[in-house]
């Protein structure tokens, strides 16, 4: 498993899949992607956002091939400016 950069396509994606399961969802209300491209702005790529997320992809293989398959994304919400490291 290996945790990577999200891009604008990837979080459409998931976009689609959590809107396909509201049921298990703590915000059960559907996403369009206006609201998704606003997430993707504001959050992902804003280095001053108090939250981080990447994509989850996993190793597989198939006829013999192995390929690298995007299942989904995660990440740390309310991060405390005062503990950031990385900038």
């Amino acid at each position: 498993m290996d945790f990577k950069a999200l891009t604008k396509e990837q979080c459409e994606k998931v976009r689609q899949w959590r809107n396909e399961s509201l049921e298990s969802l703590r915000t059960p209300y559907l996403l369009t992607a206006e609201m998704q491209e606003e997430f993707y702005n504001n959050v992902i790529c804003n280095r001053n956002a108090n939250a981080r997320f990447w994509g989850i992809w996993v190793n597989d293989r198939f006829q013999g091939r192995e390929y690298d398959v995007f299942i989904g994304m995660c990440g740390i919400e309310n991060i405390e400016r005062a503990y950031r490291d990385w900038e």
